[in-house]
């Protein structure tokens, strides 16, 4: 969310000022919906997340949680509420097709960290995202990728200006912002490592491309096979 700065003069009031900009300014803690509240923590109690974080999380927040819960006074939303919204999620009510555990889990941790926030500034005394009971996540099988299917693979790349970038990709299992984030400080070639700490993404406000922290926050070290450096080198 994009906030046009005041201009700067001698009688600005910086608090006052800040107040205007949410929803639940002059407004009684009873009568604060969970659509003003949500744009509330976006802007003022939410600077820790990244860019793109706030866009999936506002997108999450158009889409489901305000399309169902936007209208209900904070204050009188309760755990029952919260469930039954989790419920039709699992069941595809309002929407095209019901939500895979994933994205119903995903989309609880968002409600429940914008409730939280609620709870800390004292909107709300209880956080009703609490103990939400939800689907259960069904860990698919891994499936490996044959020597045949390799093969078959190879072959078709074998002329491909990006067979280095795909070779690379398959032997190491970098995630594309990962391996298009690579440049050679990230490769220490003496003892075989390559080290991960950032990504390319354009998920921003402004869509370009930029250098971000990878989606854990933490950095990681691969030791590829011997000849994956060995493609690097050359």
């Amino acid at each position: 969310m994009t906030v046009k700065k005041p201009d700067i003069t001698p009688d600005l009031d910086v608090l006052e000022y800040m107040r205007s900009l949410t929803p639940i300014q002059d407004k009684k803690y009873e009568c604060v919906t969970v659509a003003d509240w949500t744009v509330c923590w976006l802007l003022h109690y939410s600077n820790n997340l990244k860019d793109s974080t706030k866009l999936e999380y506002q997108k999450t927040i158009d889409q489901h949680i305000n399309r169902v819960l936007g209208k209900v006074k904070l204050n009188e939303l309760s755990h029952e509420d919260v469930q039954l919204f989790i419920n039709s999620l699992n069941m595809g009510i309002g929407i095209e097709n019901e939500l895979s555990p994933k994205s119903i889990k995903n989309i609880h941790g968002v409600l429940h960290s914008c409730l939280k926030a609620a709870v800390d500034f004292g909107y709300i005394t209880a956080n009703p995202a609490d103990k939400i009971r939800l689907p259960k996540k069904n860990t698919p099988e891994v499936q490996h990728l044959e020597p045949d299917i390799l093969h078959d693979f190879f072959d078709a790349i074998c002329d491909h200006p990006k067979k280095l970038l795909f070779t690379v990709s398959i032997f190491t299992g970098m995630r594309e912002g990962e391996i298009l984030a690579l440049t050679w400080d990230c490769i220490r070639f003496e003892i075989g490592e390559i080290y991960l700490y950032r990504q390319l993404s354009n998920k921003n406000a402004d869509k370009e491309y930029r250098f971000t922290s990878l989606k854990n926050g933490k950095t990681r070290i691969l030791r590829p096979a011997p000849f994956i450096i060995k493609l690097l080198i050359r």
